[in-house]
């Protein structure tokens, strides 16, 4: 009886033991997934993320989203617009080659991490450009087949939709503006000259939305509009809306902290940047580039000797361009009267960049003092016989 217990235990251990290193296996073939995804987008070559698409889950996807968005009983050839929307994607998968563009303007499209949520693999990216902004991409897998792992969507935390939502809005606004009734046609019209207004007059924007009382306003499109329209009008009741869910404890969405992350540390609210960031962190892991926001918060709190080795810390970390934070670092040095190591700063920038001292132009608008200091003159002459010798002359 004795042997018995003993050889299920050891079955059972051995089975454990199994099952563990298959889920390494996994892992690390899922990890290498996100690496090699990473290295071909850097080599601006889209292929490997269209290849790795699973595009007849993705588009079914899109169509049922897209029918669920009409309101209206429109006749619709669906497979054949099924058909054209895969043949569409084969050939030119849009979002791969946006991501491409942004790396070819001087962007970054970083790989952080993997998880598993609810049974479903995700890998994390961080899309960011050049002067600082950022969102996150989370691609949910398929991994039935280990040998061929695919992407079925992305979601971008900027937006809290999945391109399948995006592409579902257009489809149905494009639509009802084809095939709807004359009062939807024009509702839409109105809504899209409402969303373009809302950059140049965001009160007239709302109130051009607030005349929209038709069947488009029970459109998820229509409230995706009118939810960023009302965000540039009123931000302050965007943030106290997340202000309140900080408050009482509940759930804040990643979508939430990303779109509060810059408005709170520009503020100089450490605590509830770091709030944000930490629910960031709980989607993305340990991102590095989330200590830039810490570092705005502190250096807009006037907390200087907090705030440099939070910059430091960024740089030192993450793989992203340092244009940004450098410059960020090089302002606080100067804020905190340190200006010989401003100009330490300065140097790397323009060495990295090939800039001239005069492009830095808001420098020379926001801090004359610095500029007409002694250690800027040594500094800006050091660096121009250096670098551009033919500046001065012979």
């Amino acid at each position: 009886m004795m042997k018995n217990l003993l050889a299920l235990s050891l079955a059972f251990v051995f089975s454990f033991v199994s099952k563990a290193q298959d889920t390494t296996e996994l892992e690390h073939k899922i990890h290498e997934f996100g690496r090699e995804m990473e290295d071909s987008l850097y080599a601006l070559n889209s292929d490997f993320m269209k290849d790795h698409m699973d595009l007849s889950r993705f588009v079914d996807t899109v169509m049922h989203q897209f029918e669920e968005k009409l309101v209206e009983d429109i006749e619709l050839p669906l497979s054949m617009m099924k058909g054209m929307l895969v043949t569409s994607l084969s050939n030119d998968f849009t979002i791969a080659n946006e991501i491409v563009g942004t790396i070819d303007a001087g962007g970054d499209y970083r790989y952080i991490h993997y998880f598993q949520k609810g049974g479903t693999y995700y890998l994390v990216y961080r899309l960011s450009n050049i002067e600082s902004a950022f969102a996150y991409h989370l691609l949910p897998l398929d991994v039935s087949d280990e040998e061929d792992i695919q992407i079925y969507n992305i979601y971008t935390s900027m937006t809290g939709e999945n391109i399948s939502e995006t592409m579902a809005d257009a489809m149905a606004a494009n639509m009802i503006q084809r095939q709807g009734s004359a009062q939807m046609r024009a509702e839409v019209a109105k809504l899209k000259e409402a969303q373009t207004l809302a950059v140049f007059d965001p009160k007239a924007a709302v109130q051009m939305l607030n005349e929209i009382e038709g069947p488009i306003r029970s459109t998820s499109f229509y409230s995706t509009i009118a939810k960023e329209i009302q965000r540039i009008a009123h931000p302050e009741e965007i943030h106290e809306e997340q202000l309140a869910i900080i408050e009482s404890g509940g759930p804040i969405s990643l979508h939430q902290a990303q779109i509060g992350l810059a408005y709170w540390a520009e503020l100089g609210d450490t605590l509830n940047t770091k709030i944000l960031g930490d629910t960031i962190r709980t989607w993305v892991g340990k991102d590095p580039y989330l200590l830039l926001y810490e570092g705005v918060a502190s250096e807009a709190a006037g907390d200087f000797n907090k705030a440099i080795p939070l910059f430091q810390e960024c740089i030192e970390k993450t793989n992203v361009d340092p244009f940004p934070i450098r410059y960020m670092l090089s302002v606080v040095y100067i804020e905190k009267g340190e200006p010989k190591n401003a100009c330490t700063e300065f140097g790397k920038i323009l060495l990295d960049y090939c800039l001239w001292p005069e492009d830095l132009v808001e420098i020379y608008e926001d801090y004359p003092d610095f500029v007409k200091s002694d250690a800027y003159a040594t500094w800006e002459e050091k660096f121009l016989r250096t670098h551009y010798p033919d500046y001065f002359e012979k």
